[in-house]
């Protein structure tokens, strides 16, 4: 269910509707809105008569083509008939007051269908709220009307809110359209329509990043929308032709190229130098605020999403099996080498910005300790001292300077997602990181010392990693008020730096009862800027003031990427749980620790040369760290970061 029509389906419907179809567009052109608003009742009807059949036959799909769509459609090529330009086009032009008047009753009719699909499953919603997630918190829990599965119910529900969205969007009203596609997402995170519309959304804004966070949702999900890999294709075709080249690029500039080059797989020459700009560029622009929390949550998505895609699909210019997988492995090669890298930078940043890392450290080490513990052994970065002391200062600071102590949080609490969680449902990659969670409710109270509690859990996974080499130690510690504080060692560590640790966790740690920790882990808020016009909608004039869409309560969008799944029943959750196919990434370890360290040969892309890569020099944890200290000094001397 929930997949693609076949061209036999839709036949099959355009022969059934065809006397309708026929008499919609009259012999002047125009359109017969009676025979077009008969048409509408007809498909409606038959939706609700036998929602699973017509979703089957994918008549929700024909019913907004062929009443909505196409009527748009009209419009538009007239106005381009009458060579009229996107810059003028008047306001009393009798297409223009057509077209916003369709567009206006649009979204009424839709409100109307969205309502009617409502009152005939026995689901409940305030609709001067547009309380979507609450209302099906409630419906969850009553005996709905007929025996037609809750999950069809929601998607002929959020079929209507996507489609309200792309009416406001059209209407170049993006704020209320960003409302309806945010509201869909969180009915189901599975299938990835609405996630693609938010990346055309943040796309027309110049967001870069969330742009391709958003395509990469719509990309990697059980159902994944259509265009979204071609979107994403073309969008990074777009970045290289613009960026590759450029002087002084900026961070988020070297970071979409980086993904760029990984995600098209040419020019492979350069990705590992492209990827060591970025990361020498890192750490300041998160000190300085070019980069917030949102940023890298969304640049780590991207970065597992490259890693899938290229783990699932091959790259077609090549010349030979041997080679393709040769540059394969490079490019995944790379990947951990980047993560590995950005996961050491994001640990040695400063205490100050720990509210800005916490959710990307929390999902990039829930990662390696719940779905890729191997991940570790690789490069021995178990062993690597910058990842090791980074580890033990900031996870010593932190529970030192945030009042935490290991017996804080109940370990009933270690069940619950946290809202970061949440918001990453349905995205593949991370499936097997979400699968230890018994319950898809997300913790509302303590958030910030549950995630806490996981990243000091993640330092004692660690050390049993490295227990036989004796590298990085944990022990208890006895603070004030007789709390207790786990302290991290690495061998490394002086006696004076061991001592002074100490000295601070027994003068520094306050007592329990005196904590004030402000409760903003796991938030994801987008910076909006005003936002730009779409290539697509270039052809749309300045519209008339929209109709007052019916606010949001600010609860609702606490969390703009939170899921609610307490609708899905622990049967669909299970069924869900199998259909999901993580990637295997111990799997490709074993393969790469069997392959040995033979240098792979590749057909240079950029003028045909060869040219051979020392891989085993160049996966060497430490050699990697040179080469980002001496571009750490020599990006001293670039330009600052472009704020995004």
């Amino acid at each position: 269910m929930f997949t693609n029509c076949s061209t036999s389906v839709a036949n099959a419907a355009e022969s059934e509707y065809a006397y309708l179809l026929n008499q919609m567009v009259n012999s002047n052109g125009s359109i017969n809105w009676k025979i077009r608003s008969e048409l509408q009742a007809v498909l409606e009807q038959k939706i609700l008569d036998n929602p699973s059949v017509a979703v089957e036959e994918c008549l929700e799909l024909f019913y907004w083509n062929r009443c909505y769509k196409n009527c748009i459609d009209m419009y538009e090529k007239q106005k381009r008939k009458d060579g009229r330009s996107s810059e003028y086009f008047s306001s009393i032009d009798r297409n223009f007051q057509y077209l916003q008047l369709f567009m206006y009753n649009g979204i009424l009719f839709l409100e109307d269908f969205m309502n009617r699909i409502l009152n005939t499953s026995g689901l409940s919603i305030d609709w001067l709220d547009f309380h979507v997630v609450d209302a099906f918190h409630y419906a969850s829990e009553k005996s709905f009307s007929s025996d037609v599965p809750v999950d069809v119910w929601h998607y002929l529900i959020q079929f209507c809110l996507i489609h309200i969205g792309d009416f406001h969007r059209k209407m170049l009203d993006f704020d209320l359209a960003e409302r309806c596609y945010i509201q869909a997402t969180k009915l189901c995170s599975k299938r990835g329509h609405a996630f693609n519309q938010l990346g055309i959304l943040e796309m027309s804004s110049g967001h870069n990043i969330q742009a391709l966070y958003f395509y990469t949702r719509a990309h990697c999900c059980e159902v994944s929308f259509t265009g979204a890999g071609a979107n994403l294709e073309q969008y990074y075709k777009v970045l290289i032709k613009q960026w590759l080249n450029l002087p002084n690029a900026t961070g988020e500039q070297l970071f979409c190229i980086f993904q760029a080059l990984l995600y098209l797989g040419d020019q492979v020459s350069r990705v590992e130098t492209t990827m060591l700009s970025f990361l020498a560029t890192l750490k300041r622009a998160i000190s300085t605020g070019h980069l917030n929390a949102c940023h890298l949550v969304c640049m780590l998505v991207i970065t597992f999403g490259s890693f899938w895609k290229i783990d699932k699909t091959c790259i077609a210019d090549v010349k030979s099996p041997d080679q393709l997988e040769d540059q394969l492995s490079l490019l995944k090669k790379l990947i951990i080498e980047f993560l590995q890298s950005f996961l050491t930078i994001l640990l040695s940043c400063e205490e100050a910005q720990f509210s800005v890392v916490a959710d990307t450290l929390y999902i990039l080490i829930s990662w390696i300790q719940y779905q890729s513990p191997n991940f570790l052994l690789v490069n021995n970065f178990h062993t690597d001292q910058s990842h090791l002391s980074s580890l033990a200062k900031f996870l010593n600071s932190l529970q030192r300077n945030k009042q935490f102590h290991v017996n804080t949080v109940n370990s009933a609490a270690d069940e619950q997602p946290l809202p970061i969680d949440v918001s990453l449902f349905g995205f593949l990659p991370l499936a097997g990181t979400f699968a230890r969670f018994v319950s898809t409710e997300e913790a509302d109270t303590c958030t910030n010392l549950i995630l806490m509690k996981r990243l000091v859990e993640y330092g004692k996974f660690v050390v049993q990693m490295v227990n036989d080499e004796q590298l990085f130690t944990s022990s208890i510690v006895r603070c004030n008020n007789n709390q207790e504080m786990l302290q991290f060692k690495t061998k490394s560590s002086s006696l004076p730096d061991q001592l002074e640790s100490t000295v601070d966790a027994e003068q520094d740690f306050e007592e329990i009862s005196s904590m004030c920790i402000s409760d903003t882990a796991g938030l994801i808020n987008l910076e909006k800027d005003a936002h730009g016009i779409n290539p697509d909608l270039a052809s749309l004039p300045t519209p008339c003031a929209p109709k007052k869409f019916p606010s949001f309560e600010q609860s609702t969008l606490k969390n703009r990427y939170s899921r609610n799944f307490s609708n899905r029943s622990k049967q669909q959750a299970e069924i869900d749980k199998q259909a999901e196919s993580p990637f295997d990434f111990d799997a490709f370890i074993r393969r790469l620790q069997n392959s040995g360290t033979s240098a792979p040969t590749y057909a240079k892309q950029d003028g045909g040369k060869t040219s051979k890569l020392n891989s085993g020099s160049m996966l060497q944890s430490t050699n990697s760290m040179k080469k980002l200290n001496s571009l750490e000094e020599a990006a001293s001397v670039l330009p600052k970061t472009r704020k995004l």
